[in-house]
C-alpha cells in the first residue's frame, strides 16, 4: 500500500488558537494513529498549514471533516501526491508553534521545530514559501528584533 500526501492551508476562526491546541492535538493524534496517518500542523497568527500523510482514503476522510469544521475557513489544497515517502513517518501530528510564550519557554526556536519547517519547505519550496513566509519573517524578528522586514521582497526561485 502506497502513501498519499495532502497539504492544505486555511484560516482559523477565533476558537482555534494557541490555547485550544493542546486538547485538539491530543484528540487529533489519537485519531491519526487509528487511521495510520502522520503529518505536521503549523498554526501561526490565525493561518494553518497542515500536512497529512497515509492511506488516501484516510487522508481524504480527515480532509472532508476539516472542510466541514466551522473552526476553518477558506480551506485550500496546496499540494497532493500519490506514492510518496512519508516526511513525518513517526509523528501522528507534529505541531509547529511560534507563539512568543512557547519560544520564551524553550529559550528560542527548538531544533525539532526548525527541522519540521525545513521538511515542509523542501516538499515544494516555491508553493510552501508562499504559505510559510509569515512564519519565516517572524522567526527572523525573534532572532533579530532590530531588523525591519516589512518592505523586503523575497525571491522564491
Amino acid at each position: 500500500m502506497s502513501d498519499f500526501r495532502l497539504i492544505y492551508h486555511s484560516k482559523a476562526n477565533a476558537e482555534l488558537d494557541e490555547t485550544s491546541m493542546p486538547a485538539l492535538l491530543h484528540q487529533a493524534r489519537r485519531s491519526n494513529r487509528g487511521r495510520l496517518l502522520t503529518g505536521a500542523l503549523v498554526l501561526h497568527k490565525g493561518a494553518i498549514t497542515h500536512l497529512l500523510e497515509g492511506p488516501q482514503v484516510s487522508v481524504m476522510a480527515v480532509m472532508k471533516k476539516i472542510k466541514a469544521d466551522p473552526r476553518h475557513r477558506e480551506v485550500e489544497v496546496v499540494l497532493s501526491a500519490n506514492h510518496v515517502e512519508r516526511v513525518f513517518p513517526e509523528d501522528a501530528l507534529d505541531y509547529v508553534s511560534l507563539h512568543p510564550d512557547y519560544l520564551k519557554e524553550k529559550g528560542g526556536l527548538p531544533p525539532r521545530t526548525a527541522m519540521s519547517l525545513e521538511k515542509l519547505l523542501a516538499l515544494h519550496p516555491q508553493k510552501m514559501l508562499t504559505y510559510l513566509m509569515p512564519v519565516f519573517k517572524d522567526l527572523v524578528r525573534v532572532a533579530r528584533p532590530d531588523q525591519d522586514l516589512s518592505d523586503r521582497k523575497v525571491r522564491t526561485g
